[in-house]
């Protein structure tokens, strides 16, 4: 039995919201034979002709319930250039929106996965990081324990060496932000302002040759100069940063001649610039080629200062010495456990499934060869009603930072609401949770403010006019965009190609593409935010005949055939109840919505937006403190909503 369903549904007090939930992992993934799916004859080459499958096309209508928004492809030479570019994704001859069709075939291929069993994936296998020094917490003990008591943290300078990277260590100093600012005067009141990128203080400071003394009884440096003296030893000086009530700064000494040295293996080097490790304070402190030569925002230079510690738990083989390392003196550390960890290993490499021969797979890990996919989606061209579908106004939307799995009080299961018996990435949480599944978006539209709810806010520092006003015109800072969207009722149609189908597989694709009543799919950008509720109707399914297709230069071979999907629908369900329930299939199951399971799904696709949206909304930073618990997707309660449909 899976872990989600013992799943808490926390109380009042311990409740966390999000613009997202999931749909749990499947008992077992639905993986029919060739011979059980296609008969004796085995799977079909992709342009057989054989009697008993389905070959056509699905065409369909979008209509955007809520604005809708995707950007254009990276431009050859000018990868920065696309966060800045307002535009959509592309305009046709007509000047009317596009939508891509890469992005539609995403779209129900997410869908389609969760519909069929299919495999989760991808789920990485890199492991989140942690840090946490409040030892009143079951994580604030084990970081303590490993970077305070346990081990000796120590200090070096990062070399460039026959290609790869080495540590030379060092000692290191404590010095208090009055030493410094006795040797420097120019440095007082200057030193950590808060919330301000290191780069717009530290200019005359940060790793700043100094010549240094030590003593007291914490062997600390008590007379710094930044001027050479024989009677004092070399070092650099070291800030990490602002935090509150912090006094103190380091000093790394210089190295001895034959200083020790430490293989920096390639895998520890690449997780340390890994996304889910530089900060966006790291980014903006350490920008890319300045002052001088730098790979990326964030990235480690050739004699750079590091703190280092090596722990056993991280020991493997391509880190034998256990080896990790950051910028600060208390840097945070690997998770035991990736959440790949966390998925059972038939969940991610059984198959093929059905998404990998209707979709297509180049995923080979598994040690399945690549799959050629017998769908083919158009790109949606606009129809209409409106003689101009895009918004008028051109927006800065509110930030949108990457989802961050390592908050395990949302992305794990929970089967206890207490902060201190919640489980995480640790070996010991091994057998008593798992991943929380497949992500989806609710759907929301604040239906009074429109786009208005959709843009960042002003602020005392910064205005959205001003910070669009510099996109614009050539200015920008580094982590806002521009969007212009696409009005909601705005209508595209678009075709969905298949070929040699069986009854199962064209039955799954038709359940993907034509949802029940009263849900709707997420498409594009800014999804958190309420944009890209589409619904999706069918315009026409066409059949074609490929023998009476090639008996003549004249015959399409198409017809119409709308019974048909009746049939291969039931079929599908029919092969979805059988997996889950064998023959004891329950008598009260209408259909596959009805599995317990997929209710969640229907939860999060249903295309109603509530009054009060603050279910559905991030949580302020304060609020994650206290480590609150997301309940599942069909126990989220969301007040009185109204249908998307109905003018939301």
């Amino acid at each position: 039995m899976r872990h989600w369903r013992n799943q808490v549904n926390p109380g009042a007090g311990r409740i966390a919201r999000a613009p997202y939930n999931f749909v749990p992992l499947p008992e077992r993934v639905y993986a029919p034979s060739d011979e059980g799916l296609y008969g004796k004859g085995g799977a079909p080459l992709y342009d057989e002709i054989r009697d008993g499958l389905h070959s056509g096309y699905f065409e369909c209508q979008a209509e955007a319930l809520t604005p809708i928004y995707t950007r254009g492809p990276r431009r050859e030479g000018r990868p920065e250039e696309s966060r800045l570019r307002p535009e959509f994704y592309a305009i046709d001859e007509g000047g009317k929106p596009v939508l891509p069709g890469s992005s539609l075939r995403g779209m129900i291929r997410s869908i389609f996965e969760v519909l069929t069993y299919s495999r989760i994936q991808p789920v990485t296998d890199e492991k989140w990081f942690y840090r946490d020094l409040n030892t009143s917490h079951f994580i604030g003990i084990r970081y303590v324990d490993e970077m305070v008591t346990g081990n000796e943290i120590r200090a070096g300078f990062v070399r460039r060496e026959d290609g790869g990277w080495i540590l030379e260590e060092c000692e290191y100093f404590k010095v208090s932000k009055r030493a410094l600012t006795d040797a420097d005067s120019s440095l007082d009141g200057k030193l950590a302002p808060p919330n301000k990128p290191a780069t717009k203080w530290w200019s005359n400071a940060q790793y700043r040759p100094c010549w240094f003394r030590t003593g007291g009884y914490h062997d600390e440096v008590t007379d710094l100069s930044f001027t050479s003296r024989q009677s004092h030893q070399a070092g650099t000086l070291v800030l990490t940063g602002a935090v509150p009530r912090k006094h103190k700064e380091w000093v790394f000494a210089t190295p001895p001649a034959g200083a020790s040295t430490t293989h920096i293996p390639e895998s520890v080097w690449r997780r340390f610039h890994s996304d889910e490790q530089i900060t966006q304070w790291q980014a903006q402190s350490f920008p890319k080629n300045r002052p001088g030569p730098r790979r990326d925002d964030g990235w480690l230079r050739d004699g750079e200062p590091v703190f280092f510690v090596f722990l056993e738990r991280l020991k493997s083989e391509e880190n034998p010495d256990g080896l990790f390392f950051g910028r600060a003196g208390k840097f945070r550390l690997p998770y035991d456990l990736s959440p790949s960890d966390l998925c059972p290993e038939a969940l991610r490499t059984k198959g093929p499934d059905l998404t990998d021969r209707v979709f297509g797979s180049v995923d080979t890990r598994a040690g399945q060869k690549p799959r050629r996919g017998r769908v083919r989606f158009t790109n949606g061209h606009y129809v209409g009603p409106h003689d101009d579908p895009m918004c008028t106004e051109t927006i800065v939307p509110k930030l949108l930072l990457a989802p961050k799995p390592s908050c395990y009080p949302l992305y794990l299961v929970q089967k206890n609401q207490d902060a201190q018996h919640l489980k995480t990435y640790f070996e010991a949480h091994k057998d008593d949770t798992e991943i929380r599944g497949t992500k989806f978006y609710w759907h929301k539209w604040d239906r009074e403010r429109g786009l208005d709810s959709v843009k960042m806010p002003d602020t005392t520092t910064e205005s959205h006019d001003k910070v669009l006003s510099g996109i614009l015109n050539g200015h920008p800072d580094k982590t806002h965009t521009a969007i212009r969207c696409v009005r909601e009722g705005s209508k595209f149609r678009f075709r969905v190609y298949f070929q040699n189908l069986t009854d199962v597989e064209l039955g799954a694709l038709s359940s993907a593409i034509l949802l029940p009543p009263d849900l709707a799919h997420k498409f594009g950008m800014g999804k958190p935010l309420g944009l890209g509720s589409i619904e999706l109707k069918l315009a026409q399914v066409r059949i074609i005949d490929s023998r009476k297709r090639c008996a003549a230069w004249n015959e399409t071979g198409e017809a119409g055939s709308e019974d048909l999907l009746e049939t291969a629908e039931d079929a599908f369900s029919d092969a979805i109840l059988k997996h889950c329930f064998g023959k004891k299939c329950p008598e009260n199951l209408e259909s596959i919505w009805s599995i317990p399971r997929l209710s969640h799904l229907e939860s999060l696709l249903t295309a109603h937006t509530a009054d009060d949206l603050r279910s559905v909304e991030n949580m302020d930073i304060s609020e994650f403190r206290n480590a609150p618990v997301l309940p599942l997707a069909s126990k989220v309660e969301r007040g009185a909503t109204v249908s998307l449909r109905d003018g939301g």
